[in-house]
């Protein structure tokens, strides 16, 4: 650029060497250095240095550009990296989501199942518990009739007791059909004559007192006082004997080889010492 005014000289001079002939070519140096304007050429110099320095200038910031590119690039394929990490990551949750929901769908039924189970079971309960109504209500029943048959019993009794009384002559084999075979055997009865009177007082005041709330009422169920209450009998030495026979060593050696035998077949799986213990709690049992 700073070199185009000296050419538009030069081809003027070049003009006027062609228009004056030949014998112009001897004058061109002195057009030359005439026509040159020094300011001008300093111009010119002045605006090619500031050309050579912003080409150094742009030349700097294309390498900035360049390794900003080179940065961009690097930031650009660790993105990448990390996208490709992200996305199996992602795809693994995914999975791992779906064995979740599978599972859920899984705990789902079997929670439906366990409620069925429970509705059966409610259900069974509830008939249970009918049931076991039903028992005591028969329970209540039995005990009531049984009071009514034991009130009975006791009314028999008095009026065979006041029978006896009222006929002496008669009263033995009253009081052997009362009190069974204590009378045929010989064996005098405790009640004599006396007592049978003082009995009969006496069995006739219970009577009085036992019928009033038997009478009020046509039948054992209709009845709405509380049943009578038997006593117990005593304890008998055979059931002494059977009470007692929990706690003989024999039988709680047995029991002690019946533990170790079961532990033997169920838990531990040795066979041969479960068959060993089964054999002796068999024998002790059986002695």
């Amino acid at each position: 650029m700073a070199s185009s005014p000296p050419s538009d000289t030069m081809s003027e001079t070049w003009d006027s060497n062609e228009e004056y002939g030949s014998d112009a070519s001897s004058n061109v140096g002195p057009l030359l250095e005439s026509d040159i304007d020094e300011n001008e050429v300093v111009l010119h110099r002045l605006e090619l240095e500031d050309l050579k320095a912003k080409i150094l200038q742009a030349k700097d910031r294309l390498k900035e550009e360049i390794s900003h590119l080179e940065w961009t690039k690097s930031e650009t394929s660790r993105a990448k990296g990390g996208l490709a990490y992200f996305t199996r990551q992602l795809t693994k949750v995914s999975m791992d989501l779906g064995s979740v929901r599978a599972e859920i769908w899984v705990a789902r039924q079997d929670y439906s199942k366990a409620m069925k189970d429970l509705g059966h079971v409610r259900g069974e309960v509830q008939e249970e518990k009918d049931l076991l109504e039903y028992v005591r209500a028969e329970t209540q029943t039995r005990r009531q009739e049984l009071g009514y048959v034991d009130v009975q019993v006791r009314l028999a009794k008095s009026d065979l007791l006041r029978a006896a009384t009222d006929c002496p002559s008669c009263s033995v084999a009253l009081v052997t059909k009362a009190y069974g075979k204590e009378a045929e055997s010989g064996q005098q009865h405790p009640r004599s004559t006396s007592q049978l009177q003082t009995t009969t007082v006496q069995d006739n005041a219970d009577r009085a007192s036992e019928e009033q709330p038997v009478s009020t009422a046509g039948s054992p169920q209709d009845r709405t006082h509380e049943p009578m209450q038997l006593v117990p009998e005593a304890e008998s030495p055979a059931d002494r004997r059977r009470y007692q026979h929990w706690r003989d060593p024999v039988v709680l050696f047995a029991g002690l080889c019946g533990v170790w035998h079961m532990y033997c077949l169920v838990y531990a799986g040795r066979w041969a010492d479960g068959f060993i213990a089964a054999l002796l709690m068999l024998g002790y049992v059986v002695v």
